[in-house]
């Protein structure tokens, strides 16, 4: 077992359901419920993760998670920022064991904590334009410019 494999097994415990889970944060392995099964969507991750901690977004914001699971859901799909509560807020609280409003609230404080940061100059990098620099867009255009900019990356 090289260093990596025991990484990965000593952050895994089994529930009750026999279902084994992340025991750091209590929510199933991507790797293992296929989320990101192939080399471009990690790579597409690990650059959606990349840019958050540039503008000082950090893993312990437990909006990390759901942002980077919202984009890697809305590139793979666009169609679903049109109901974003049912069709990306919806299945991450319930991969997560939260509630839709919670999964909404952290995800608005990722976004707060990057426009603190300096994330307008990320958001013009991705969108192509400097549109909020006098307000902070709705978590709804972050996710879709996020998106966009990495799917096509």
């Amino acid at each position: 077992m090289n260093h990596l494999e025991m990484t990965e097994a000593s952050h895994k415990e089994t529930r009750e359901d026999g279902e084994q889970q992340d025991a750091v944060w209590g929510w199933p392995s991507p790797r293992r419920e296929g989320l990101y099964v192939n080399e471009e969507q990690n790579q597409m991750k690990r650059n959606i993760q990349e840019a958050l901690r540039s503008v000082g977004v950090f893993g312990h914001y437990r909006g990390y998670h759901y942002f980077t699971m919202a984009v890697m859901m809305a590139a793979e799909d666009p169609e679903r920022l049109h109901a974003l509560g049912k069709e990306i807020y919806l299945p991450i609280a319930e991969q997560c064991g939260t509630s839709v409003a919670n999964v909404e609230k952290d995800i608005r404080t990722i976004r707060d904590v990057m426009m603190r940061n300096g994330g307008e100059e990320l958001l013009a990098k991705a969108a192509g334009c400097a549109h909020w620099k006098d307000k902070s867009p709705y978590p709804k255009e972050i996710i879709s410019i996020f998106a966009e900019y990495f799917h096509h990356q």
